[in-house]
């Protein structure tokens, strides 16, 4: 990975963090894209004195807000002229409906809407490098989704658990799309499910399901080991070439059937595409 450019959402906490670590110990230059500027700037010190130094930017980027978006891809371009690796990380659980300023409903908005137009923004960058890769982090909680095209931000019905996995099925329904329409310009996309992490996911949550997540802790995969499946689809030779997949445990895996409709991925990214301003 050596003078490889990488870009990490949710880089100072969790898997991402982890990965962001990990890249910089593989001599990759990456740039940590965090919404908390002080909690990035603490953990790009951590990352460092772990590491023994190493190539570490930090940039700031909010997911509920495209003009957050807009700004840190203008940023990135004034320092970068290739990228090699976007790791869509950043995924979050909100436990009950809120709104972007945007109007997007928030799981959706943060999680699926604001990387499907940070993807778009920097094709410039990566059709730049060498082998450019996208790594969606998705969930297989997707399983649970029931994405509904005309009430994307579940202005009908809110459900919390049922509104995250519909984002995670959006996250692998987005590089199913977007691997088969950017296959001429040399970008492989794919997605993962990196386990059921001990992180901060639903702690906070009062409900039935949070108690569950509560009490589930003990049984679940640390952040390293849930990384391991980023780092290896950033890094490894061995998918070089592979796009459109869904990967767990670093193996190609099979997805619930929603997240292998074509039909569906096609027609939930035209529908992003307009919404985040940006369809042909």
């Amino acid at each position: 990975m050596n003078n490889k450019v990488c870009v990490v959402t949710g880089a100072n906490s969790g898997i991402g963090k982890v990965t962001t670590r990990e890249l910089v110990r593989r001599g990759a230059h990456v740039v940590m894209a965090c919404r908390n500027l002080a909690k990035g700037a603490e953990a790009r010190e951590e990352i460092l004195t772990e590491t023994g130094g190493g190539a570490l930017s930090l940039l700031p980027l909010d997911l509920a807000s495209l003009k957050s978006v807009r700004a840190f891809v203008a940023r990135f371009a004034e320092e970068f002229d290739h990228l090699d690796v976007l790791l869509n990380n950043a995924g979050a659980y909100i436990p009950r409906r809120h709104e972007t300023e945007d109007g997007f409903e928030l799981t959706m908005g943060a999680n699926h809407l604001a990387p499907v137009l940070l993807t778009q923004l920097l094709k410039e960058a990566l059709v730049e490098a060498k082998a450019p890769r996208v790594v969606n982090v998705g969930s297989m909680a997707h399983q649970m989704a029931r994405i509904d095209l005309d009430d994307l931000h579940s202005k009908r019905r809110f459900w919390a658990m049922r509104a995250y996995a519909n984002s995670k099925l959006a996250n692998i329904l987005h590089a199913r799309a977007l691997a088969a329409a950017w296959s001429a310009d040399g970008i492989t996309v794919n997605s993962l499910h990196p386990g059921v992490i001990a992180s901060g996911f639903a702690q906070d949550e009062s409900s039935l399901f949070g108690g569950l997540v509560k009490l589930g802790k003990p049984f679940v995969t640390t952040p390293e080991k849930g990384a391991r499946t980023s780092i290896f689809l950033a890094t490894s030779p061995d998918v070089q070439g592979i796009s459109g997949e869904y990967f767990v445990r670093c193996r190609v895996a099979r997805s619930g059937r929603a997240g292998r409709d074509m039909q569906l991925a096609e027609r939930l990214q035209a529908v992003s595409e307009q919404l985040v301003g940006i369809a042909s």
